[in-house]
């Protein structure tokens, strides 16, 4: 049982999640935007594939580091469709981009509430983060039962049926991802911008490799 405080913010968890999901349908209903957006190529993605508490976090934001890779900063992962009329070169800068802000100002509340949480997980606004946060947008994750609780009939759900779709939706929040930085100049394919490899990870993954392979 939630206290009301977990009810709160279980609450606001679903919103975002629901949000994100909305504001990315409405972007590929709209029929250039839309085209464009699902003709995004992505380079093969590097997949870290094992469960929790093994590293691969440490992992995950070694290879983050390299020039050729892409990750996704935890700003971009809450929140990955960028503010209307936003420039590409301003994504990620405080002053520019309100997601940033919102980011910094989430991770405060979460250290007043787990003041000792920060010791076991290095968390912030432009730390490389887990895509299990898109899964999270496209109600295909884990992330329910890691962030609100026991979930039995979402959990019997999740393991039960294939996840193609929920893949899927991953797939097109990372093409819109890099359509916005690639900027309004980018094209379809991206331009002449030399793709980044997606650098992914989430324990989840463990259990999809099917779906991922698709």
């Amino acid at each position: 049982t939630l206290s009301p405080l977990g009810r709160f913010m279980a609450q606001q968890q679903v919103i975002g999640a629901m949000s994100q999901q909305m504001m990315l349908s409405a972007l590929l209903a709209r029929p250039e935007l839309g085209e464009a957006i699902r003709n995004t190529p992505l380079r093969r993605p590097i997949v870290i594939v094992g469960p929790p508490r093994t590293g691969t976090t440490y992992l995950h934001r070694l290879l983050a580091c390299h020039p050729g890779t892409r990750h996704l900063p935890y700003f971009e992962a809450l929140e990955s469709v960028a503010p209307l009329g936003l420039e590409a070169t301003r994504i990620g800068e405080p002053a520019h981009d309100a997601r940033v802000g919102r980011t910094d100002q989430a991770m405060e509340f979460i250290h007043l509430l787990r003041p000792l949480f920060s010791k076991m997980h290095v968390m912030g606004s432009s730390v490389p983060f887990e895509d299990m946060q898109l899964s999270g947008h496209c109600f295909s994750s884990l992330l329910w039962d890691a962030s609100i609780g026991d979930l039995p009939t979402y959990s019997a759900w999740y393991a039960a049926r294939p996840q193609e779709a929920g893949y899927l939706c991953i797939r097109r929040f990372l093409q819109l991802i890099e359509r916005q930085h690639a900027g309004a100049d980018g094209g379809a394919d991206g331009g002449a911008r030399e793709l980044w490899s997606w650098v992914l990870k989430t324990p989840q993954h463990a259990l999809r490799l099917k779906e991922i392979h698709a």
